[in-house]
């Protein structure tokens, strides 16, 4: 894995930049294959959209792009109750150094 990806609330990105990734109070961070899966119906859908609307609760997010050159510990599978798991993924490290991180975008679902 060369490149993985997090997105969060805009207002989050000024800390990101100047900080690093920082993990949740459980220590976890999640990240996520930046690509788009066919629907049922046969439609397109971008995971990133998807994790904005159904997990982060917001239409206008920030995705950051990853060098897994810095994480440091197991890249493991998040188990998360989405049809979207087979593209998410959990790290238990407590920042991400922020050299390893590049702004990828503003988006809005």
């Amino acid at each position: 894995m060369g490149k993985l990806y997090h997105i969060t609330n805009v207002k989050n990105v000024g800390s990101i930049l100047d900080k690093g990734l920082m993990a949740n109070e459980d220590g976890d961070i999640y990240l996520f294959d930046n690509v788009s899966v066919m629907w049922i119906d046969g439609s397109m859908i971008c995971v990133a959209d998807h994790i904005a609307k159904n997990q982060i609760f917001t239409d206008r997010y920030a995705m950051f792009e990853i060098d897994t050159k810095g994480i440091k510990y197991p890249i493991e599978k998040d188990l998360c109750a989405e049809w979207t798991t087979k593209q998410q993924y959990v790290v238990k490290q407590k920042v991400i150094n922020k050299r390893y991180i590049n702004l990828f975008g503003i988006y809005e679902v």
